[in-house]
């Protein structure tokens, strides 16, 4: 399998007024709409596929880096990585309803020793709803970087792999050194669309074989025709199967980045 980006569209997102200024993770709801949040700002945030505010929520707490949407029960569900906890948004009543810590889900003893605390913060930086089977992914950043298959009830840990250990790499990133900021589910080919953020690619694991199945670079137009550079601090991605692209953000920039996906076998 060959999988391939192609760069299509760019647009800013920053919203001074609103506290938009360090978007972190990034979900599609079932109409379409783009939900983000920035890490400094106590709100979750609704955008346009051109990068506008719509709307915003407010949230109990600031910190959250990544969020996904929930279509079974119309809700948000957003990951704080100081303290590896998720909160549950409820996008009828548009309010938190609940928030579980990482560590009393069930199942957790299996993978707790990769979260010990270290100087830097390296907790959960993403999480993602499979339309499949109505499951949770969520992912660690990193000293190790995890991947956690979680219950969609957020009652139990199913199952959890060091990212170094499915077949990760880049050229210019030392292996240990390579971080991860957020993911998204390629429903109809069973993958995760995995963002990193020192590497600047998107990682395409398999759930069927639990290995990388290939990576492309995240880049985007410089300013000289036909020059192209990376994208800085990708720390979202979103995956629309209608026109196969993923949507990622970025938290340097502010910016939404549009990449269809090219897979060929």
């Amino acid at each position: 399998m060959e999988i391939s980006l192609q760069f299509t569209e760019v647009h800013s997102v920053k919203n001074k007024a609103l506290g938009l200024t360090e978007p972190s993770g990034l979900t599609f709801d079932a109409n379409g709409g783009l939900w983000t949040v920035s890490d400094d700002t106590a709100r979750l945030f609704l955008l346009d596929r051109q990068g506008n505010t719509l709307k915003s929520l407010d949230a109990p707490v600031s910190g959250f880096e990544g969020v996904t949407y929930d279509a079974q029960h119309d809700r948000l569900i957003a990951v704080k990585e100081e303290s590896n906890e998720f909160f549950i948004i409820d996008l009828s009543a548009g309010e938190p309803v609940a928030q579980r810590r990482l560590s009393d889900l069930d199942g957790f003893a299996q993978t707790a020793v990769h979260f010990v605390q270290t100087k830097e913060n390296k907790g959960l930086e993403g999480v993602a709803w499979n339309p499949a089977d109505a499951t949770l992914y969520a992912i660690k950043e990193g000293e190790p970087g995890v991947l956690l298959h979680l219950s969609g009830d957020l009652n139990k840990v199913i199952s959890s792999v060091k990212l170094t250990e499915t077949g990760v790499s880049d050229d210019d990133t030392a292996l240990e050194d390579i971080d991860y900021s957020g993911l998204a589910v390629i429903p109809e080919r069973n993958l995760l669309a995995i963002v990193s953020d020192k590497a600047a690619r998107i990682y395409f694991y398999d759930l069927t074989s639990g290995r990388i199945k290939g990576s492309a670079a995240l880049t985007k137009p410089g300013k000289k025709p036909g020059k192209f550079k990376s994208v800085r601090k990708a720390e979202g991605v979103a995956y629309d199967p209608a026109n196969q692209s993923l949507y990622v953000i970025s938290d340097k920039d502010a910016e939404l980045y549009v990449y269809k996906v090219v897979i060929r076998e």
